[in-house]
């Protein structure tokens, strides 16, 4: 895309991510030109939660129909900041540039309306999220430095699915 849609589509997201990271306590970490990094802390969300935010974002965009085509990476992460404002926070203090660069790149290998998502997510998800997940094979994966196995998530139960988009026109009656 041409340098002004990406802008604006990096926009587009972090204001969407801002809305997701309001009803799930969390932050969002504009990465330079890179990508946007929704950050959800452990006390007040858990993985099923994590993954719901994940989905309801891309849900957004797709209302919002930002030129861009969003695809995500759940990964579960710790920071040595100390900071309590990560909004304002460089993202170099959360996670390095090789790190982010893998995580976007699995990213990237996902599909619409899916999330690739970490080996070490899938214990905490319920077993009925469990369920739908499926191992992940790529050639690239091999090319990129990570350990673990990942997942993808087509679907979740219907259930959630009905909360991200009950949440969804929350969000946008307000937007």
């Amino acid at each position: 895309m041409q340098k002004t849609l990406v802008e604006q589509a990096l926009q587009d997201a972090e204001t969407m991510s801002k809305e997701v990271a309001a009803l799930y306590e969390g932050s969002t970490i504009r990465v330079d030109d890179l990508g946007i990094c929704l950050a959800l802390p452990n006390e007040t969300c858990n993985a099923k939660q994590a993954l719901n935010a994940v989905f309801l974002l891309q849900v957004l965009l797709g209302e919002y129909y930002t030129a861009g085509q969003f695809r995500c990476f759940l990964k579960e992460g710790a920071w040595a900041s100390k900071e309590n404002d990560m909004e304002r926070s460089d993202f170099k203090s959360f996670f390095s540039i090789k790190d982010f660069s893998a995580w976007l790149t699995l990213a990237a290998l996902s599909q619409k309306d899916t999330a690739l998502v970490s080996s070490a997510m899938i214990p905490e998800l319920p077993s009925e999220v469990r369920q739908h997940a499926k191992s992940f094979e790529h050639p690239l994966v091999r090319d990129i430095d990570t350990v673990e196995q990942i997942y993808v998530i087509e679907e979740l139960p219907e259930v959630d699915e009905e909360l991200i988009n009950q949440q969804a026109k929350m969000i946008l009656e307000f937007a």
